[in-house]
């Protein structure tokens, strides 16, 4: 089982809430444990984010390769939630982000954006970023959950994953 998908699925059976279910792994991604998946009634997609030796933050990768053509995935059959996981020893969280957030901020293709294939992301642990990065921190604050002390009460799991 991959790290993101145990950390996720403890999480939930913790909480009494059903593991996950139609689980697919998206091989172009694989370094990144990517893959898809349902809890409840919410369609996910998710990856898990690597620590890099030389810029701060963790970065992952998000592209699908219809035609043999790697692009950014596009809006049309997107997943409702994209989930990031952060393992760094004794910090861990899990980044989980609407898509209409991911459009938001250029992430996700639309008729009008290009999208990403790939981006740093920055839990709140992460001090002393450049200003452009610090405004990415900015935007993504508000979907960390953070994991590295034990998450108490399940509202606060039911409102990132769920709403």
């Amino acid at each position: 089982m991959r790290q993101s998908e145990k950390l996720m699925t403890a999480l939930l059976k913790m909480h009494h809430i059903a593991g996950p279910t139609k689980i697919q792994t998206e091989r172009q991604n694989s370094v990144y444990e990517g893959m898809t998946f349902v809890v409840g009634n919410t369609t996910f997609r998710s990856r898990l984010a690597k620590k890099t030796p030389k810029k701060k933050g963790y970065f992952t990768a998000l592209w699908e390769q219809p035609h043999e053509k790697n692009q950014a995935y596009s809006l049309s059959g997107y997943p409702d939630k994209l989930m990031i996981t952060v393992l760094d020893g004794k910090q861990k969280g899990q980044f989980v982000f609407p898509s209409s957030v991911l459009v938001a901020n250029g992430i996700i293709k639309t008729e009008t954006t290009a999208g990403k294939m790939a981006f740093r992301v920055y839990p709140p642990w992460v001090q002393d970023l450049n200003p452009t990065a610090s405004r990415t921190q900015n935007w993504q604050t508000p979907y960390f959950l953070d994991l590295s002390e034990p998450l108490k009460q399940t509202e606060t799991l039911e409102k990132f994953y769920f709403h």
